[in-house]
């Protein structure tokens, strides 16, 4: 059941619009990644509780005492092994995810080891109830405090106490570190190519081919190019906007949105989205512009609060 809560939390964290913008979310997603699938793990193939049996032989007079192991792992062990299959688990998942269709990116990382901790959950559930009672795992929550309150009544409590917190501390940033690095995809700058190209015949693009002159009325296919290199899938919003200069040519005059593209673009892919483009605006220095957004759009498109554009200069005349 814990483990289930925590594949919620960390999911929560996220996922959820104002959490996964805090601290929070780092801290949540290296606290499941470092220990949790390992957990899980280490339950589905040790299900047993640890339980020793001692005996007694004897031989000319004395005796001997052995003490032996009849199932499961003890609780230190798996500790251990709950951080150190992780350190396993985890790289494998995430090269796994790095071949899918959708990419290194946090979230589909994230769902993949929800989905790996949920199944190995329920493995380890069905492998408990085929034991007989006393032999299936709990966490001995009871047992863990009356073992450290008794450990703090002993006179040598503080030192004991003090070297199990600091081996604990230092497994933990150990684990910690390799997690982090392990759950943070190492990035370089985080950018967005755009350009405007022309399909040939030959089903080829080209980017010198852009027609200079138009009429009024016409329409011309061109293809915009958008190379994600944002380190996650973005929901672009690209203005087509014709704007012409002043007559003095010191400022740009009237403008035009001719229309808005909506594209979806996967990290480390490139689209080519089709679009025809028909100008009004009559003149001899009139720029189309293509605007790029990766939120919201002003109530004025412009070059100077568009995330990305691209341009080309073009003459509108009638004939």
């Amino acid at each position: 059941m814990a483990t289930l809560v925590s594949v919620v939390l960390v999911n929560v964290f996220i996922f959820a619009p104002l959490l996964r913008e805090t601290p929070l979310r780092i801290l949540a997603g290296l606290l499941f990644v470092i220990f949790v699938p390992g957990y899980v793990l280490t339950a589905a193939l040790f299900p047993a509780r640890d339980i020793t049996q001692s005996s007694k032989t004897s031989a000319a007079g004395s005796s001997t005492k052995h003490t032996h192991r009849t199932s499961g792992i003890t609780g230190l062990e798996r500790i251990v092994l709950s951080f150190g299959l992780s350190l396993v688990l985890v790289p494998l998942v995430v090269l796994l995810v790095s071949f899918s269709p959708w990419g290194l990116e946090p979230r589909p990382v994230v769902i993949s080891l929800s989905l790996v901790v949920v199944i190995f959950s329920l493995v380890a559930t069905v492998r408990r109830r085929l034991l007989a009672p006393d032999y299936r795992f709990s966490v001995p929550y009871r047992a863990w405090v009356n073992r450290a309150r008794d450990e703090l009544s002993r006179p040598t409590a503080s030192i004991d106490s003090a070297l199990t917190f600091a081996l604990i501390v230092s497994i933990v940033l150990a684990a910690g570190s390799v997690g982090y690095v392990v759950s943070t995809p190492q990035s370089g700058e985080h950018l967005t190519t755009v350009g405007i190209v022309t399909e040939t015949a030959s089903d080829e693009y080209v980017a010198g081919n852009i027609p200079r002159d138009f009429t009024p009325g016409d329409s011309h296919e061109l293809h915009l190019v958008l190379e994600n290199n944002e380190y996650e899938t973005v929901e672009y919003t690209v203005v087509v906007v014709e704007r012409e200069w002043s007559a003095d040519q010191s400022s740009f005059g009237d403008w035009r949105e001719m229309k808005r593209l909506p594209i979806r673009v996967p990290h480390g892919e490139t689209v080519y989205h089709g679009h025809s483009i028909s100008p009004e605006t009559l003149g001899d220095d009139i720029r189309l512009e293509w605007l790029v957004y990766t939120g919201s759009v002003p109530d004025e498109p412009r070059p100077d609060n568009a995330d990305y554009w691209v341009h080309h200069w073009t003459t509108v005349a009638i004939n």
